[in-house]
């Protein structure tokens, strides 16, 4: 029976395919006899490695996984995707001499970033260097840094700890704060702005730090937070009304694309496999530290974030109850609590809404309702009677 090219080429990537379902189920030693030899005398010793993903339109996946191969060779291993049709695999084993910081492309990544150069249509997102056992994690993390090199400018994107929760939700995400914000967004351009820019900051830091920052007083800050208050229907007073302003404007500063209008509630969009995945990824930073840094947090945002009732609440002094929100806005990067920042990096830094989020969506913090978003109520479309709670 005489084999032909495409019998050949169908024949490699089952046997990848294959490969990378025993590593992703954790077979790490079969997978190493298996496939190790096969990709150089390097990836004998690897202990570490980083997935990639690589998306482009339908119909493109052979020539892209074609040239992925002829890109990297017998250095990775190269597989089409067997749940996403637009998907190509890319498994880059790392070992200690071949080490390269997280937030580094490694010359397997470096090779792909050439695949997709010539493809307008393709991204490329890769995940952090993880150990071989947590090779199920890193596709998550995948394809997390491939929603965030979508909108990005060069198309490819790696994953890091610091990737916020508004960079990898899904394009409903854009309407749900658009209507959110609608009040606001309707306003002539200087008082939108200005508005918008006092809640990004205020959120991130107290009234007097947000003061300093915007070089204004705090009675200003003050009346325009009220203002925001008032046209939003929200009362900021409240985390969780905090956390669901912050995420909109986070998700409403990133690039946009052109979607249908859809009236999706935020539980719904919080409900998806990539949010879960960070979700957990970001708490578990809070595991480098011995103390319980996490039921602390969950005690804090159920106290209003008032430190006097979390010591209550815990049975601790309130200086230990500092200590550990500082140890935890450390390992989170998120700025939780007062102190004297400088002019520009604790507003990158993102406030504790995120953190807030976090816990909401692994139900350590309850929440039974999300607000409405404003722009429901004004729009002429009517909503069903059960969005106002199951589907917020």
């Amino acid at each position: 029976m005489q084999t032909t090219g495409t019998d050949v080429h169908t024949l490699v990537d089952n046997l990848s395919t294959m490969a990378l379902k025993v590593l992703i189920t954790g077979h790490v030693d079969l997978f190493m006899q298996a496939v190790g030899p096969a990709l150089g005398p390097d990836a004998a010793n690897a202990h570490a490695c980083r997935i990639y993903v690589v998306d482009g339109p339908p119909g493109s996946r052979e020539a892209i996984t074609a040239a992925c191969h002829q890109a990297v060779g017998s250095q990775a291993l190269v597989t089409p995707c067997t749940i996403r049709p637009n998907y190509t695999i890319v498994v880059a084993l790392l070992n200690g001499e071949a080490a390269v910081s997280n937030g580094a492309w490694d010359h397997i990544g470096t090779h792909l970033k050439n695949v997709i150069a010539d493809r307008p249509d393709s991204h490329l997102g890769g995940s952090g260097i993880v150990s071989l056992n947590d090779a199920h994690q890193a596709c998550y993390d995948a394809e997390t840094a491939l929603r965030i090199a979508r909108r990005s400018p060069a198309r490819a994107a790696l994953h890091t700890a610091d990737i916020r929760l508004a960079a990898i939700l899904d394009s409903r995400a854009d309407q749900w704060a658009a209507d959110l914000l609608h009040p606001i967004l309707q306003l002539p351009d200087g008082k939108r702005e200005l508005l918008m820019e006092t809640a990004r900051v205020a959120l991130a830091h107290t009234q007097a730090e947000a003061a300093r920052l915007l070089n204004t007083s705090r009675p200003r800050v003050t009346d325009r937070l009220r203002q925001v208050d008032a046209m939003l229907d929200l009362d900021l007073t409240l985390p969780r009304d905090r956390a669901v302003l912050g995420l909109a404007l986070e998700v409403h500063a990133r690039p946009s694309v052109d979607v249908p209008l859809l009236q999706v509630g935020l539980s719904t969009i919080l409900a998806t496999e990539p949010v879960h995945a960070w979700t957990g990824a970001f708490l578990a930073q809070l595991e480098a530290d011995g103390r319980p840094l996490r039921r602390t947090l969950i005690t804090w945002f159920r106290s209003s974030c008032h430190i006097a009732d979390t010591a209550a609440a815990l049975g601790l002094k309130p200086a230990a109850i500092r200590d550990h929100l500082r140890a935890a806005q450390t390992l989170l990067s998120r700025h939780l609590i007062g102190s004297t920042p400088d002019s520009s990096a604790p507003v990158n830094m993102g406030g504790p809404h995120g953190v807030f989020m976090a816990l909401a969506i692994t139900g350590d913090v309850a929440v039974t309702a999300w607000p409405i978003p404003a722009g429901w109520r004004l729009r002429t479309v009517s909503r069903p009677a059960a969005s106002h709670l199951g589907a917020s």
